[in-house]
């Protein structure tokens, strides 16, 4: 699975909607199949099929439940496959129970590769972040008196630093190698 691929997918995830209310003209246009192919490769259960009932009900349109169920299971393709399951570890989300046992099975792996890089990426920002705060704590002492004291300080807060940016350049290989 390439790199470019597997985020080709993430963005077509991200760039389903995610509101549960569909608008006058959704209701009105009754393309009930392409909403619920929609749905479907947003992972939602058959129950959502209420949701758009609900938003419907004052128009007096009732959502086609057959040809909205058949898009959805159109949409569960694009939904139910390893790409799908990489970029939703990755945004640090889980799967949604709406695929086959076969189909989860199929998509633990690349699951579990987003999560790690997830993990990694977060844990990059939280070391980053204090690599930020020793620097600022170091400015603060840098431009006092320089005693010996200081000195010590300094020489430590700079030994964290070159800690944590060492700590930083490892993980972000290790995201690069879960990555590939």
């Amino acid at each position: 699975m390439s790199l470019v691929y597997r985020l080709c997918v993430l963005i077509f995830v991200l760039s389903l909607p995610s509101c549960a209310t569909l608008t006058q003209e959704q209701c009105t246009a009754g393309a009930w199949e392409r909403i619920g192919a929609a749905d479907g490769a947003a992972g939602r259960a058959l129950s959502y099929v209420d949701n758009h009932r609900e938003a419907c009900a004052p128009l007096g349109i009732t959502p086609d439940v057959q040809r909205w169920a058949q898009g959805r299971q159109q949409g569960l393709r694009q939904y139910c496959t390893p790409d799908t399951a990489y970029a939703l570890g990755r945004r640090g989300d889980g799967i949604n129970p709406v695929c086959t046992t076969a189909e989860r099975r199929a998509m633990v792996r690349g699951h579990q590769a987003g999560l790690r890089y997830f993990t990694l990426t977060r844990q990059i920002a939280s070391l980053d972040h204090r690599r930020h705060d020793l620097i600022d704590k170091l400015h603060r002492i840098s431009a006092s008196d320089e005693t010996d004291k200081r000195k010590r300080q300094i020489r430590a807060l700079r030994q964290r630093i070159w800690t944590l940016e060492f700590r930083i350049q490892q993980l972000k290989l290790r995201r690069l190698a879960s990555d590939l």
